[in-house]
């Protein structure tokens, strides 16, 4: 298998490389043409597109100054260069994917009209050939959409040269999406890639021929990438979010257009927003599992409304590996799955049997979250020590690769849920430490009818005999507005909301382990625009010296 491996990566990489030199070539960007202007004499597509959704006017105002903004981060821009040295892809994705363009809408006025003009002619002329960077698909896709979506704000007005150059471009980078989309790597980003090849061939003159391709393409991703239960293959719920958000645009688009809405494209919306809403906890937003994070509230407010699925939240998602219990204001979300197959696991955490517990809009135990932006903070978040979980011998339960894949990862992970009369229980097992120590890790978590009590056990078996002590680190981390105080006697920790008005009582009940003791320790917590914020951690130590350990645990509302 290894060897098979080797000689698909061989051939993969020949193939790329054959298509980096005939992109970059003269008598590649000659065949995009130069466009037929005179199709578009009138300067307006054949119909209007436009995205409600507003921007940051403050950003915008950044954006005038030569000043990007990407979550907390910025980075300027001098002498027409849009690639300084050293920018990673995240930067690369989000400057030539002109999202921004929205900010600058929101700004208004001449400065904001001439400023996002002039940005979108600058680039036009410094990338009037091909790119590997700029030209990616998924970047390509998203700079189609948005420029599409935000020419009423900056180009309606502008001179004949102005809207020469563009339609020009616009056609050229819609003409090299068509050829290169089907080259592109799945996941998410052919998504993106589609979705503007679509948008072109809805607003452009004579090239519907785009949105069939597109559409042929998308329908095969559709049921690649979107799970039975309706959850994103990558388990990602922001990832997900992304999906339903493109399935949503190109609805809208359409029905503008009076094209007809494709019975898969809208069965897809059908079984993907009720996913969603699996994720969204009652202060209106997502949980931290797998790479998702923040979202903003008012885009992922309008991307459901729009979405106008009417179902019941889900209690499970068996395909996409979760479990939910609510009941009262309590409510519990557990990851029951295993990592995802390449390429789809580059955003997957190691974190089996991870959980996050709240109660109403008060979110009591986490998962740190991810940052968008910084790689060496992505990298450490998607450890098994940045979730509420258990680690042995600090290392993750799953191996992450410097190529951001997965490696060593569960062989057998299975899960079960029980109704009682007093509340349900969720019953994990995963053997993602067997190939290190032999040891196979059973949860058991048990929310009660009233959503204010949770009692958990942590079950420890070494099926290959232990031949040395394990370093058992159990976690539980703390949103950042939750206070946490370890009682004089360190057996307990008192918990109190931000509030002051809920408070809780975590406790050890029983431990079947060595040299058990619970402790207090700092964290940190992602909140939106990649902010990091500090905050608390519960942590049981505790040393494994038999093939049997455990360990009860609790935390009740007082």
């Amino acid at each position: 298998m290894p060897i098979l491996d080797n000689t698909g990566k061989i051939i993969e990489n020949i193939k790329q490389r054959a298509e980096k030199r005939l992109f970059d070539s003269y008598l590649y960007n000659w065949s995009l043409g130069w466009g037929d202007f005179n199709k578009y004499k009138n300067h307006e597509f054949t119909v209007n597109l436009s995205s409600p959704v507003s921007g940051n006017p403050e950003i915008g105002k950044y954006l005038c100054e030569g000043r990007f903004i990407l979550g907390s981060n910025s980075m300027a821009i001098y002498n027409d260069c849009w690639e300084p040295i050293g920018i990673d892809e995240k930067w690369i994705s989000h400057i030539h994917g002109f999202s921004w363009l929205r900010d600058l809408r929101s700004l208004g006025g001449d400065l904001g009209r001439q400023t996002a003009r002039a940005y979108v002619l600058n680039w036009i002329e410094n990338y009037q050939k091909w790119s590997e960077k700029s030209w990616r698909p998924d970047i390509t896709g998203n700079r189609i959409k948005n420029w599409i979506y935000f020419y009423s704000f900056f180009g309606e007005s502008a001179d004949e040269y102005f809207q020469q150059k563009f339609f020009i471009s616009l056609e050229k980078q819609a003409k090299h999406l068509s050829r290169a989309i089907t080259a592109e790597e799945g996941g998410i980003n052919i998504l993106y890639g589609l979705q503007g090849l679509c948008f072109a061939g809805i607003v452009l003159k004579d090239r519907e021929s785009w949105i069939e391709q597109s559409f042929d393409i998308l329908k095969l991703e559709t049921a690649k990438q979107i799970l039975s239960d309706g959850m994103h293959i990558s388990r990602n719920p922001s990832l997900l979010f992304d999906a339903i958000a493109i399935f949503v645009e190109l609805k809208s688009a359409l029905i503008a257009a009076k094209y007809p809405v494709p019975v898969w494209l809208q069965h897809g919306l059908d079984r993907m927003v009720p996913a969603l809403r699996f994720f969204i906890y009652h202060d209106k937003n997502l949980g931290y599992f797998n790479g998702s994070k923040y979202i903003n509230d008012d885009y992922l407010n309008y991307i459901i409304s729009q979405a106008n699925i009417r179902a019941r939240t889900l209690k499970s998602l068996p395909h996409g590996g979760y479990e939910r219990i609510s009941v009262e204001r309590g409510l519990l979300i557990m990851d029951t799955g295993n990592a995802p197959s390449p390429p789809y696991d580059k955003t997957s955490h190691s974190a089996p049997s991870s959980f996050e517990y709240s109660y109403g809009k008060d979110r009591i135990i986490v998962n740190c979250g991810q940052h968008s932006t910084n790689m060496a903070w992505s990298n450490m978040l998607r450890g098994t020590a940045a979730h509420s979980s258990l680690t042995i011998d600090d290392r993750n339960a799953y191996e992450i690769l410097n190529e951001g894949n997965i490696g060593r990862k569960a062989s057998n992970i299975s899960s079960n849920r029980h109704e009682y009369d007093e509340g349900t229980l969720i019953e994990l097992s995963h053997d993602g430490y067997m190939p290190i120590n032999g040891i196979i890790h059973r949860r058991s978590i048990f929310l009660n009818n009233e959503g204010d009590s949770l009692k958990g056990e942590e079950y420890l078996t070494c099926v290959t005999g232990l031949s040395k002590q394990a370093e058992i680190s159990l976690r539980f981390h703390l949103h950042h507005d939750i206070d946490a105080l370890l009682t004089r006697s360190g057996e307990e920790i008192i918990l109190k909301t931000a509030s002051g008005k809920i408070g809780y009582r975590f406790r050890i009940l029983e431990a079947n382990i060595s040299n058990y003791k619970i402790k207090l320790e700092d964290s940190i917590y992602m909140l939106k625009e990649d902010i990091v914020t500090k905050s608390k951690q519960i942590i049981i130590s505790a040393t494994m010296d038999n093939d049997h350990s455990s360990i009860l645990w609790s935390l009740d509302k007082e």
